[in-house]
């Protein structure tokens, strides 16, 4: 066995000294006088703190960058990747190695681009906006091996075009609360972008395309003013209601527009022309059906609504008193006032949905009716599309991911003050600086996001969804002792992962703010409800639904969306103790004991 790790240790030499050899400047494949794509002197990462994993650009010379990474094991050792990458005709050349403090140098091996392995990168392809490098890293010690694995991400900053000769339109939507960095931009860094795209090419119309409030620590504990205060700032002009701005009551948005400073006031329109109060039967007085923009001597109008029957996926006593009705004719109706009586030279619509349906009955409007791009949302889906009009002519239908991972720009050129065509893009807004003034913003609310990084104990293991929600419905059960507890698996929003569990990671796994109902159930209505809905539901640990006996009446913790949901006939007409204790509530005092 000694024998054989020394053979061994000779064959990783050799290798290493091959590989390094064929890296030479001598190499054929390499052409140092060919134009070479470099990024921007401000480091894609700039200001940013990087989680494991992401790359930080710390040096750049001539025609090559300089990355540097630090990688947590699993024991307290930490080491630095560096290593140099040219990239000339859109390939990359070059080496990486590992290096701890003492210089001693580790060979990464078995790279993988793009999902492509590479066993050298003496010719890879860069595709896209993201080189992504991964591999196994052993070091040879006394003939000992050890692996790690490791992931580089690079974002390259995104060419900004010259000035536009059209319409600048700029796009957001289903944000959820993500204004600060944390695994994915902060609204800061969407407003440096657009500071820079401004700059280069005029002004834009912004809009905020709904599911902006909900989703963090820091939005959620405030009623998503934090995020009412950067809009303003970066002066947006329209805010598409979507339905996960009922989850705290639509009441709790309504006092954004209700004229007092003290609680924080929406210096622009809330847009949802058909969100109908069911008390009047006309839309919601305070949200408006539209919104009209001058840019230069053009008139622009945008019509915002909200998807059809997503009711259905709001807690129902938030939206007992409101219908959202099928939006097509008063699309068509708001398109046609706008031509014909605002003096609207362009009209799109913002729509807190994705439905092929509507953007395809959409696009068959016509005459004054007719609609010149469809900005959607909600599906979280990054869509670049566009669909034919009646006319001839083709009109975008874009989307953007959630939680600021890209921005979407529109720009409409017009001829005879007609529209005529459109380009589009999506921009990532994590290469960009923090806008000063939402700097300040941030800072006001620097308490809260204090609390929101309190760390409630060290994670052995990363925690998947379905462990979450094993670990919420045992909370509920232990609490208040009952025999069953019940969640909806679409409850739980995200995974938990790293070394320690924080206050916000509660929050972005349990955005929602739902209470905890106690009730009382025959086994029977237990074992339909399972049998039903068990791939939608969670129950406790030790529930075992062989167990349960049709006669029996059962003590069972459920959350309210649960109990109120239509999908759940079980719970029809039962009564019910409301605890006022919201689950993500419960779940940071129960964590924070779990993991000390």
């Amino acid at each position: 066995m000694k024998y054989f790790k020394k053979l061994l240790y000779i064959i990783l030499v050799l290798f290493v000294c091959v590989f390094i050899g064929c890296e030479k400047e001598d190499d054929p494949t390499v052409t140092p006088d060919v134009p070479v794509d470099t990024p921007t002197a401000d480091a894609p990462t700039n200001g940013y703190t990087p989680e494991n994993g992401e790359i930080v650009v710390s040096c750049k010379e001539a025609n090559q960058i300089g990355w540097s990474l630090n990688i947590g094991s699993s024991t307290s050792e930490v080491y630095q990747i560096t290593g140099k990458i040219t990239i000339i005709n859109n390939s990359i050349y070059g080496n990486l190695f590992i290096s701890d403090d003492s210089g001693e140098e580790f060979y990464i091996y078995g790279l993988y681009q793009n999902g492509v392995r590479y066993d050298s990168l003496s010719e890879q392809p860069v595709e896209g906006d993201e080189i992504v490098v991964t591999g196994n890293i052993f070091r040879y010690n006394d003939s000992t091996i050890e692996f790690k694995s490791a992931e580089l991400k690079y974002i390259k900053r995104q060419e900004i075009t010259d000035e536009s000769d059209g319409i600048n339109f700029i796009m957001i939507n289903d944000t959820h609360g993500a204004f600060i960095d944390d695994e994915t931009p902060g609204i800061g860094r969407v407003s440096g972008l657009i500071d820079e795209l401004s700059a280069a090419k005029g002004d834009y119309i912004k809009i905020a395309n709904g599911d902006i409030f909900q989703g963090s620590y820091v939005s959620n504990v405030m009623s998503g003013r934090p995020l009412v205060d950067a809009l303003n700032a970066m002066n947006f002009d329209c805010f598409v209601i979507g339905n996960h701005e009922f989850d705290w009551g639509l009441d709790e948005i309504a006092k954004y527009k209700d004229g007092n400073l003290e609680n924080g006031e929406a210096e622009f329109p809330f847009l949802g022309a058909n969100i109908i109060d069911k008390k009047t039967n006309e839309r919601v007085s305070w949200i408006n059906p539209y919104v009209i923009e001058k840019y230069g001597n053009l008139n622009v109008g945008i019509i915002g609504v909200i998807g059809h029957e997503q009711e259905s996926s709001i807690l129902a006593e938030n939206v007992k008193d409101y219908d959202f009705v099928y939006p097509i004719e008063l699309i068509r109706k708001y398109a046609e006032e706008l031509r014909t009586e605002k003096d609207c030279d362009i009209v799109v619509t913002a729509i807190h949905d994705f439905d092929e349906n509507l953007n395809y009955a959409i696009s068959k409007l016509e005459g004054d009716a007719r609609i010149d791009g469809i900005f959607c949302a909600h599906t979280h889906q990054k869509v670049s599309d566009y669909i034919v009009r009646r006319d001839g002519k083709s009109i975008f239908v874009l989307q953007c991911n959630d939680k600021n991972k890209n921005v979407a720009e529109a720009i409409i050129t017009l001829e005879n003050d007609e529209y005529k065509s459109f380009t589009s893009r999506h921009y990532n807004p994590s290469s960009y600086d923090i806008d000063d003034d939402i700097m300040k913003i941030i800072n006001k609310y620097q308490k809260e996001i204090n609390e929101g990084n309190r760390n409630l104990g060290d994670l052995p293991y990363d925690l998947s969804k379905s462990e979450l929600g094993l670990i919420a419905t045992n909370a509920m059960k232990d609490e208040y002792n009952t025999d069953i507890a019940i969640i909806n698996t679409g409850g739980i929003r995200a995974t938990i992962n790293g070394d320690c569990v924080y206050v916000k990671d509660v929050f972005n796994v349990f955005p929602f703010d739902n209470e905890i109902f106690l009730i009382e159930l025959e086994g029977r209505e237990v074992i339909s409800l399972y049998q039903s809905n068990r791939s939608y539901l969670y129950f406790n640990e030790d529930f075992n639904i062989n167990n349960i006996n049709n006669n029996i009446v059962y003590k069972i913790a459920v959350i309210d969306y649960v109990f109120t949901s239509p999908y759940y006939d079980e719970f029809k007409d039962e009564e019910y103790t409301d605890t006022d204790v919201i689950l993500r509530d419960l779940l940071v005092t129960y964590i924070d004991n779990m993991y000390q």
